[in-house]
This record gives structure tokens, sequence and C-alpha cells, in this order.
């Protein structure tokens, strides 16, 4: 449960350690603050003065070095099973309560551990298992905790104090463990220390956490989407590398107090004893501390000069470490102050490694998936040191030849822990292998970021505008019974609204108001400020690849971030058996257009992948009609449509069936609902028609509705070639009429995504004007092979001008001759259908198709400047083509179009509604109302209009 706005400030410190005394809430706060870091600094020397005592246990217990480490492989296990059950589960715990429990839980096992007899080590093991898993959890806890009583200015200064307070109390517990192991007091004297001063400090917290409002740990899920930071090379050498290097770190911090014993026993007097024991526990202590800010600083400046030379300086330091630490193996034993100086510099290698690792790990993850990136790490590396200490303890005993010598002892330890040595080496082989991968996954890190950012800001900026209004309208007003009228307008919102921020805010409750007309207003300006974030939809088609170059096109040229949306066309329907089939597997598959798609996720985390079914050539064969009118078929089609999309990691379905008519209407519903509940909560789509007769004819819209998440309109191909007058193929006034023919239908515009066609379509002709006369369509182009018809890349090499309409852009030009007039649509008349999208509330758009476009995406990054950026169009300029891409004659291909019924208007005297039909003489013809008139148009090639069904059939 998240806290609400007035209970995070109530229960917020603004300031530093020392301000804010003057209230009662401040002085709780600091209170908390102080007691929680004295908790973690005893739990830290808790866990110290274990490793230093080790000597004692082994007295006590009479067990020998591999039984001794069980202590340590049994708390390792428990603290990274604690861990995962944090990371899984915490989202359902109240933390207030589960701190409180951990601590008390832990001071419990802490003393009754103590109290275990020689011939009861099992017992001893258990209960410091049992320690280390509340220890781990309040560990875990404490920071969360600091995070939300600090704002970030005092955070960063809270949570230094506290790896101040570790450090020292490492420090503390290493001079004091070294006294205790020289002397005659009972083997737990430096183990009570911790629990005995923890004792009086409980109370205080539980009181002081009673009086905090609950909070939960992590978002929810957190840990599915961080599993997919596995599949980044540098993420998971990193935490390779870590493991290593964590695993010879443990390994060495529990045995190297006892290794030294062995290694200076000899000694005159206890003082080299003490000192060293002192070295061992200081130099990671202290060097920790020190070496964050330095490698911080470090980061930013090789990050301004060489991107790969973090990684590269990271792994010669990697590779320093290994030779100090064999150095210091090797030392040990033979020269005092040889050895206690390379020691020390062993723990300032591994800290400054670790803290640089922890720095690029983080650079190498998206902002947002940093806290789930270390917690994995952190499970992962905790999984992998598990049998550390145990692995050295039964070396050591293999070494040892069943020898008790103090001399055995010593080589036994020195070559148990050079065996460990090879894992130092492998951590940093791992580092070095990081250089090869450091810039492009940093640099998907950073775009990604760019992306959050943007997001971040609008949704921030909108936040604190709506509580800057809820609390003035709070501190003014009474509360009357028109919050009822408040509660009913939030529930139409809340079904409406597919804005995630906007469910969110309201579910918490923090924008009651009182009076009807506060209510109104506020509803108002939540449905019309908040909007959800557009889509720009690309459909991608699997026989792009055939072309010639450079016309060929394959998923990976389509630019990171350019479509939020991307629809594969096409798959198919099995004439046999009714079951979803590939329609091309050698593109598919084999050239491997499928997984070149889903391989843009992996740079764009976001991107939705659809998997469309249909378009015109499969629609005319009549095959959706056959599935959707059979129960039997429609639930084979459905099954094996969602298993070939899950298959293939698309993230959808679109259904492109051109077009159901009056017969199929019901049928249409039936498959759309049933698509739908074999979904498992994935998108499903469905492309539509542009036409009002269409529309009238073959759409139930109420009765679908809820089941689609959007429908792409095609809102192209109004015009042909053919017509006796030039008209653009995506005129702007029929475009608007249709998408508010299917809102008035009942589909609501946050669901309706407007087509932009990336092509265009033409005439000969002397004049190049709307209403001119067309001597015909335009001759084929060398890869679309269609007459009438150019995508937007052929276009781009025919030259001449682009003239600006009302309806959209038309180019003059002359080819092989002939002078020619192509509708299209360019910045301009994108901008204009973009300003309607955004100031009209709906969805987005989408194009067909991305492999059209010229070089550079022009057309599809008019339309995403147009969806995100500012209402106003380009000043209408005629725009020059500024890249000619040769097309050289292609090889045969079958082109498959995607036509939508509609093409031109002739006027036509008479007032009507717009959107409906009638007959026209000609069958070739029928008559569509567009503003109040009536306009004759041509039915699409090989169709005549039926008055009956009011839609068209073949001729």
């Amino acid at each position: 449960m998240g806290l609400t706005d007035n209970e995070s400030q109530n229960n917020r410190y603004d300031g530093s350690l020392t301000d804010g005394v003057k209230t009662k809430g401040k002085w709780r706060n600091f209170s908390l603050v102080i007691s929680l870091i004295i908790i973690s600094g005893i739990s830290f020397y808790e866990t110290s003065a274990l490793d230093g005592c080790l000597p004692l246990l082994q007295k006590h217990f009479v067990i020998r070095d591999s039984q001794t480490a069980l202590i340590n492989t049994f708390s390792s296990l428990t603290h990274t099973l604690s861990l995962l059950s944090l990371w899984i589960f915490g989202d359902f715990i109240e933390r207030k309560k589960l701190l409180c429990y951990s601590i008390s839980c832990w001071i419990i096992c802490c003393f009754l551990s103590l109290t275990a007899q020689p011939s009861f080590y099992w017992v001893f093991v258990l209960l410091r298992s049992l320690s280390s898993i509340f220890s781990s959890i309040f560990g875990v806890l404490i920071p969360v905790v600091l995070a939300d009583i600090f704002d970030d200015r005092s955070l960063g200064k809270a949570l230094m104090f506290l790896t101040f307070v570790q450090m020292s109390t490492g420090i503390i517990s290493s001079s004091v463990t070294s006294w205790f192991v020289t002397s005659s007091l009972p083997w737990f004297s430096p183990l009570i220390v911790a629990p005995f001063f923890s004792l009086p400090i409980l109370p205080i917290i539980i009181c002081l956490m009673k009086a905090r409002k609950s909070s939960n740990i992590f978002k929810k899920h957190s840990f599915r989407d961080s599993l997919k930071l596995l599949s980044t090379m540098s993420f998971l050498l990193m935490v390779i590398g870590q493991s290593c290097g964590m695993f010879n770190m443990i390994a060495n911090s529990f045995w190297t107090p006892t290794f030294l014993l062995s290694a200076w026993n000899y000694a005159p007097s206890g003082d080299h004893i003490k000192f060293l024991h002192f070295t061992s526990r200081f130099d990671h202590r202290s060097s920790t501390c020190n070496v964050d800010c330095i490698f911080m600083e470090f980061r930013d400046l090789v990050n301004h000069k060489n991107e790969r030379a973090f990684p590269i300086v990271f792994s010669i330091g990697s590779l320093s470490t290994v030779v100090v630490y064999l150095i210091v193996l090797l030392s040990t034993g033979r020269n005092y102050f040889i050895s206690s100086i390379f020691l020390f510099l062993t723990g300032f290698c591994s800290a400054s490694e670790g803290a640089l690792g922890q720095l690029m790990l983080l650079t190498i993850v998206p902002r947002r998936s940093r806290s789930s990136a270390v917690s994995l790490s952190r499970l992962i590396t905790g999984i992998a040191t598990i049998p550390a200490a145990q692995f050295v303890g039964l070396l050591s005993d293999i070494f040892s030849f069943e020898s008790d010598t103090m001399e055995n002892r010593f080589i036994s330890f020195r070559n148990a822990l050079l065996s460990s040595w090879t894992f130092v080496l492998f951590c940093a082989l791992s580092y070095t292998f990081v250089i090869f991968f450091y810039i492009g996954d940093s640099r998907s890190a950073k775009e990604k970021d760019e992306m959050d950012k943007e997001e971040e800001e609008e949704e921030d900026s909108l936040l604190r505008s709506i509580k800057a209004r809820n609390s003035r309208m709070l501190r003014s007003v009474i509360q009357t019974p028109s919050l009822f009228l408040f509660s009913f307008g939030q529930e139409i919102l809340l079904g409406r609204n597919r804005n995630v921020l906007v469910r969110e805010t309201m579910k918490r409750g923090m924008y009651l108001f009182a009076s009807p007309s506060l209510t109104s207003s506020y509803l108002v300006f939540i449905s019309v400020s908040v909007a959800a974030p557009l889509i720009h939809g690309c459909y991608f088609t699997n026989w792009a690849v055939y072309r010639p170059e450079p016309a060929k096109f394959t998923p990976e040229k389509i630019p990171v971030g350019l479509c939020t949306h991307i629809f594969y066309a096409f798959a198919a329907v099995n004439i046999a058996t009714y079951e979803a089939k590939l329609t091309d597997s050698w593109s598919d598959i084999d050239l491997k257009s499928m997984s070149g798609v889903q391989s843009l996720k992996k740079k764009q985390p976001g991107l939705k992948t659809l998997l469309s079914f249909g378009g015109w050539t499969e629609s005319a064969s009549g095959i959706y009609a056959k599935v959707a009118s059979d129960p039997v078929k429609r639930s084979k089609f459905v099954k094996s449509a969602w298993a070939l999309a899950n298959s293939n990691g698309f993230d959808g379905i679109d259904l492109d069936w051109e077009y159901p008519d009056a017969a199929n209407k019901a049928n249409f519903v039936s498959l759309i609902k049933e698509l739908k509940s074999q979904s498992g909560g994935k998108l499903l789509t469905a492309a539509v028609s542009a036409g009002a007769a269409t529309i009238n004819a073959g759409y139930d819209v109420p009765s679908f509705e809820k089941y689609v998440d959007y429908l792409t309109v095609m809102s192209y191909d109004f015009h042909f070639g053919s017509e006796p007058k030039i008209a653009h193929q995506g005129a702007y006034s029929e475009t608007i009429v249709a998408m508010n023919i299917w809102n008035q239908k009942g589909m609501p515009k946050n669901k309706l995504l407007m087509g932009i066609g990336a092509y265009g379509r033409g005439w000969n002709a002397q004049t190049c004007a709307l209403g001119a006369a067309g001597n015909g369509a335009i001759a084929a182009q060398a890869i679309t092979k269609e007459d009438g018809y150019a995508a937007y890349f052929e276009i781009a090499n025919m030259g001449g001008k682009t003239i600006s309409t009302p309806e959209g852009a038309f180019l003059e030009a002359t080819v092989n001759g002939q002078k020619v007039c192509i509708g299209f649509d360019d910045r301009n008349s994108i901008f204009k259908k973009t300003d309607f999208i955004k100031k009209n509330g709906f969805a987005g758009a989408f194009t067909w198709t991305i492999d059209f476009d010229g070089p550079g995406f022009p057309l599809h990054n008019a339309i995403k400047d147009g969806l995100s950026g500012g209402s106003v169009a380009p000043v209408p300029v005629p725009i020059p083509f500024a890249t000619r891409v040769p097309i050289p004659v292609p090889s045969a291909t079958t082109k498959k179009t995607n036509p939508v019924p509609i093409p031109a208007p002739a006027p036509s005297g008479g007032k009507c509604t717009d959107g409906t039909v009638r007959a026209n003489a000609n069958k070739a013809k029928y008559d569509q109302c567009l503003w109040g008139g009536w306009q004759t148009r041509d039915c699409p090639p090989g169709t005549i209009f039926d008055p009956v069904t009011n839609n068209f059939k073949r001729a």
C-alpha cells in the first residue's frame, strides 16, 4: 500500500541529520533514523565478530575447518533465500511490522545461539542461520525506510552516515574480537555484545515505527521484468565477475583471521595478532567508504573522453587485484610488514573493484531497471557464494593431511586460499570481456533513459498541477453529497481512460472534492488534460525483403523509437484445416523477418509487436467468412492463431479482414470476442474500413467495442487513378469523416488509430490540381508494379515539385515524357492530421507501410514529431525531395496490395446526413453523403454496389 500525499508529507524528513528538531514529527523521524543506523551498525559488528572468533568456536565445539565453515554456508544460504522472498513477495508485506518483527527475532536467535552446549553444534548453526534471515530482512528494510523519511537531497547524507557507522563498528569489532581471542573469557563473550546492546534500542524502534503509516517494499512483479536483464551481455558478464570476486572475498573474510593466527602464532606477544586482525578488517571498511566517491568522479571523467576507457581501466584494475592478492598469499609468514602492507592493498583493491563494478553495472541498464538489476545481481551473487567458506575449509582439511601442527595448518590454509585465487582470475577475465559489449549496452540504456525521462517530465508536471489544485480545493470546500457524483464520474473515467496515471491517482483517493461545480470542473480537467501516450503504429510487410537494393527492407532498418507498435503483415488461414499458418516461412523464419522484428524490443523495451492476419488478397478468398461463421472452424483458428503469435514472441494479434458484409456482421463480433477470450491479456486490434457503406453494413460497433484494444481505420485509398478527375487518395476531409463515423457508431476515440499511407496514387494529367481532368492511371513503377500506384521512395525519385492543397500534397512531375500528378501525404499534411488526432482525443496513427518510406524515414518522423510535438504545423511551402535513390529494374515479386473501398468526390445536390450511402444508377458507382451533400464515388475495381446489403460485392 503506497502512502497518500498527505501521509507522505507528514512522514517525510526534509533536511540534514541535524536539521528540523523543532517539531515533534521531525524529532520522531530523527530519533528513528539514529536508532535504525545504530541497529544496522550493531548487526554489522555481530557479523564481523563471528568471523573473528572462529578459533574460540572450534575450541568450544571441537570441530574441524570444514565443519566450522558450515556456519557461513548455511547463513549465506538463508540470507539468499530471504532476499529472494523479499524480491518476489515484498509488495504484499506490511513494512513496519516486518521491520520490528525481524529485529526482535534476530535478537532472540542471537541470545539462544549462545546457550548451545559443545555437543549441540548443529543447534548453534541453525540459530545462526535464522538470525541471518532476520538480519537480511531488516538490512534491506533500513535503507528503504531511510528513503521514505528523507528527500533526495538528504538521503545521500543519511546513507553516507550509515556506511560510516557500519565501517566504524567493523573496525571496533576487529579490535574487540582480537582482545577476546587472546583472553581467557568464555567463548561466547565476543558474540553477546551485539544482542545485549540491541535490546534497549528495540522498544524505541517499535514505538517510533508504530506511528508511521504502512507501505510496501518493492514494485509488484519487478522480479519478472528484471529477468530480461540477463539477455544483456555486459550485465551477464558483470554478474559472473561479481559472483567470482565475491566468492573469493567471502572465503577470505571468513578464514583470514584464522590464517593469520596460524602464520604469526610464534610472535613474541599478542600485539601482532591484534594488529593483523585490525588490518584484515580495516582495509576493506575504510577503502569502501572513500573509493565510491573517487570512482564516481572517475566515471564522469572517462565517459566524456572515451566510452571504452571505463571498462578498460576497470579490467586493468581487476588484473592488478589478481597480482596483489597472489603476492599476499605468498608473502604471508615470510615478512610481517610486507605481508601486512599487501594485505591492506588487497582490501583496497577489492573494495575499489566492487565500487567501480557497481557503478559500471548501473551504466549498462536503464535507470528504471537499476533497482531490480542490483537486486538480481545480489541474488545471483549470493547463491554463487554460498559454498565459498565451505570450499576453503574443505580444502584446508584435505591439505592438512590429518596433521594439526601450526606449520601444517598454515600451509593447508595457504594452499586452500590459493585455490580460491582462481576465482579472482575468472572475475578479472569476465570484466575484461565486458569491454566488447559495454558501449552498445550503455548506449541502449541511455536511449531508454531519454524516452523514460520525457514521460516522467510530462507526468510530474501534470501531477504537480493536479496536486496544487486539489490542495486549494480541499482547504476551501466542505464535503457535500456531491461526493456521490464525483464517485460516479470517477468510475466512468476509470472505465474509459486507459492512462495508468489517471487510474492510479483516482484509485488512491487523492482528489475528493465537495461542491458540484468543483467536481465537474475536476472531471473535465482530468478527461481533457490527461491524455494517454499517443500510438504510432507501423505495418511491416514480409515480402519487402525480396526487393532489390536499395528498396530491399529488413526489420533491422527500423530505427529505435520510431514506432510504438509494429504490425507484422501477414499471417494467414490454412484453407484445408482452418488453422493459422505463416504465409511465407522462407521470409518469416529462414530470412529471420519475424525474429528481426522481435529483436527490436531489446533496444526498445516498450515496443509492442502484433501478428496481422488477412489483408486484401486473402480476405477476397472468403476464408474469414467461413472461419467466423462456423464455431468449430472459429475455435481452431483462434487457438492456433494465438499459439502462432505466442510462439514467435508477438504481443498481440491484428485482424485485417477486408471486409465483413451484412451477412457476417454477427460472425465478425463472434470472432473478435473469441480472439479476446483466448488472448491471455495480450493486445487485440482490427484493421477496418474507412467507407461509410462498409461500416454501416459490416460492423456492429457496440457489440464488439469492448473486446478490441484498438481499431486501425484504413483512411487511405479514397481515390484511384482510374477516376476521371484528380483527387487525393488520403484526402483530409474524408479521413476526418471516417474517424468521426466510427466514433459516432460507438467506438471510443482512445481506441481509434488514423491510417496514413506511405505511398501515392496518381494520374496522367496535363494539369495537376484537385478536380482537374485525369487521363488514366500512371504506369506501374519498377518496384511496386501496380498501375496508378507509387511508394514514397519511388515518388522521391521522380523529381518535379510538391503542391500543397487542403486535402494533401501532390507531386507534379514528368516521368518518361509523360506528365503525372500523384497525391500523397507530406510533412505538412501529416501535421494537419496529427493536430486533429491530438485536439480530438484519438489514440494515434498508423502507416501502411514503413517499408514504403524514403531514406531517413521522413514520413514516419513527421508522424512521430506531429504526435509528440506541438500543434503548429510547418509553414506550407512546397518541399522538394532532397534525396535521390536510384531504383534498378526488379526481379519478379508478388505485390500484395491493401486497398480500402471508397474512391472520388463528384458534387451532387441535396441535403443529407454525413456517412449515409445510397445506390447509384451506375452499378459501378455509389453515392455517399459528405459535408451535407451527396458525392458520387467509384466502387473498388472488380466490384459493384449492392443496394440490398449497402455493401460491395464481386461484379
